[in-house]
């Protein structure tokens, strides 16, 4: 007797913790797309059979590789650069939702004076970083988003563009940059927040209690 009430309250406590917020996530992948290119991809809706919508995170998470940027020193001053070369890559979900990574692959050198009076980009008096691997990543929490965009059986689009992304700085000297675009690959993910559907509620409440009142006659 003793076993079947704890039993059966056992289960009326697991129907509560059932109640709270749970999460399903689902992910599209970028393929690997010159930069400056764009794209679409899509991702799946949320069930409403589920439960009730109460939350959206939308990530982006994106690397760029290849692509060059060089530096080529036009003075007769030894000089230091930082360069960077990568991609802005820019994701925009249904009702306005916007995502920005911006991987860059980074290096520092040191150049000559300039040796041959024209900017040939090679030489000792010129830098250059090639893109390996460089990664960034971004998140949203949007608080005033309507679901009714991200809620169905079918899925949402998301148009995905890029952009070449450079960075310069120099200590001492004057020159010129040349820089070739390269490619970029990620993936976008989104994770629903909801709380499950009454009905599975109410059905395990029910028979918790039954079996509690069974087991006390």
């Amino acid at each position: 007797m003793r076993f079947s009430h704890a039993l059966a309250l056992c289960l009326l406590v697991g129907v509560s913790s059932i109640a709270a917020a749970d999460t399903i996530p689902y992910t599209v992948t970028i393929p690997v797309t010159k930069v400056a290119d764009g794209l679409v991809v899509y991702l799946q809706k949320f069930d409403p059979s589920l439960g009730t919508l109460t939350g959206i995170e939308l990530q982006l998470d994106a690397s760029a590789s290849a692509g060059t940027i060089t530096w080529d020193n036009e003075s007769g001053t030894p000089t230091s650069v930082d360069l960077g070369i990568g991609a802005e890559v820019t994701a925009v979900a249904p009702n306005a939702l916007t995502l920005i990574a911006i991987p860059l692959q980074t290096g520092s050198g040191s150049v000559l004076p300039d040796s041959d009076g024209a900017p040939d980009f090679t030489g000792d008096d010129a830098f250059t970083v090639t893109g390996g691997s460089g990664s960034d990543s971004d998140t949203d929490y949007p608080g005033t988003v309507d679901f009714s965009y991200y809620t169905g059986l079918d899925t949402f689009a998301v148009s995905i563009s890029s952009a070449l992304e450079t960075s310069m700085d120099t200590h001492g000297g004057s020159g010129a940059s040349y820089s070739e675009a390269g490619t970029y690959s990620g993936m976008v993910t989104v994770i629903y927040t909801y709380v499950p559907e009454p009905a599975t509620l109410t059905l395990l409440g029910s028979g918790a209690v039954l079996l509690y009142r069974r087991k006390r006659r």
